[in-house]
């Protein structure tokens, strides 16, 4: 996964447990309720 933006600190994410982490990511970022797995990236 690639995470840009002026307030992103360079560096790996690294190894995830899951593609649900992807999915909390998005959730977290556009404001809708938090899902049941997955941990935010951001």
């Amino acid at each position: 996964m690639l995470i840009y933006g002026p307030k992103v600190k360079p560096g790996s994410l690294g190894h995830r447990e899951t593609f649900a982490d992807i999915g909390q990511t998005l959730a977290t970022y556009f404001g809708t309720s938090p899902m049941d797995y997955g941990k935010n990236m951001l």
